[in-house]
């Protein structure tokens, strides 16, 4: 998850540096984040500096945001997050919903006329990785496909499984069985999985797991309701104690 300059581990907004570039704009921008990797369902706070090249003042700009993409999909929408000012930075939080690469760019109304600019756009990238946890010695990852989820979807819901001493990977893809992080790494196979979903108005359904790929347990489930879900993984390891791993999954209203 380097951008330009490498990554300095540390806590606290601003400590891990991710982007410093300069490119054909009249503006450049810093960008640092406040983990040390960023995941997926977790909101992830950004420290933004934004200066013109020749040093003057930044002037009237309104409307600042921060915009991210999928670097493999051109033809996506940016998902925005708006920039705060505070004091010599700008500060913004987003929480990403898919994994990958991803292009970023700052966009604001530069001239008072109500329409939005491209200041600045990176060359570089982020790397955003799967949602993670530790469960019974267990490293488990999730992900859905689609990555946003609206209420009357039917999607696809993912669990990744690893022992925890195999640490699991990078812990990251593009797209829905590609071969982009952990698989580089043997998942747990032959596990008989339950793949459970809460929904927001309490209704609660399970499926089975299925192994379409060695570590990796599948299920389809319609989300019958807006709000934030529970979906959870469930499995016996070899002594016979139960494992389970849960995320937090925002689903919106439908279109």
């Amino acid at each position: 998850m380097i951008l330009g300059l490498g990554l300095i581990v540390g806590s606290g907004c601003a400590e891990n540096p991710v982007g410093h570039d300069e490119n054909d704009s009249e503006y450049v921008a810093e960008v640092s984040v406040s983990e040390e990797h960023i995941s997926t369902l977790s909101e992830t706070e950004f420290e933004i500096t934004l200066h013109k090249e020749n040093g003057s003042s930044l002037g009237d700009i309104s409307a600042l945001r921060i915009e991210f993409r999928m670097e493999d999909d051109a033809d996506g929408e940016w998902e925005p997050a708006e920039m705060v000012h505070h004091g010599s930075h700008f500060e913004a939080s987003h929480m990403f919903m898919s994994s990958g690469e991803y292009q970023w760019r700052i966009v604001g109304d530069e001239h008072g006329d109500g329409d939005s600019h491209m200041l600045f756009e990176s060359d570089d990238h982020m790397d955003v990785e799967r949602a993670h946890m530790d469960a019974g010695g267990y490293r488990v990852e999730f992900e859905s496909f689609p990555g946003h989820v609206h209420e009357g979807m039917t999607a696809t819901v993912a669990f990744w499984v690893f022992d925890d001493d195999d640490d699991g990977g990078d812990g990251h893809g593009g797209g829905h069985g590609d071969d982009h992080g952990s698989d580089d790494h043997g998942g747990m196979t032959g596990l008989d999985v339950t793949i459970q979903c809460d929904e927001a108005d309490g209704h609660m359904e399970q499926h089975q797991g299925h192994e379409g790929e060695p570590g990796m347990y599948t299920a389809e489930h319609e989300f019958e309701e807006h709000g934030e879900v529970e979906l959870s993984i469930r499995f016996h390891q070899q002594g016979g104690s139960e494992v389970e791993a849960a995320f937090h999954v925002p689903v919106a209203s439908a279109h």
